[in-house]
């Protein structure tokens, strides 16, 4: 059954920034903003965010930071 399933080979391939990382602030869709160091990007806009927190603001509590870690956006979420 499952012999004639053939690997699909990978069509995107994310570009890493090992050397040099910029904290960069992105807005998505539905009106989240998250931060975070960018770690790779590929040529759909996809981006790899490494040390990412989502910033929640409340009139009444102030700025809340939700710690995420590595997560990836999809580009067209933003």
């Amino acid at each position: 059954m499952f012999e004639s399933l053939v690997p699909v080979p990978r069509q995107q391939t994310f570009l890493t920034l090992d050397l040099h990382t910029e904290l960069i602030s992105v807005v998505t869709c539905d009106g989240r903003n998250l931060v975070g160091n960018l770690r790779g990007f590929d040529q759909t806009t996809n981006l790899i965010l490494d040390e990412c927190h989502e910033r929640v603001f409340s009139p009444d509590a102030g700025v809340e930071q939700v710690v995420l870690g590595l997560y990836i956006i999809r580009g067209d979420n933003m």
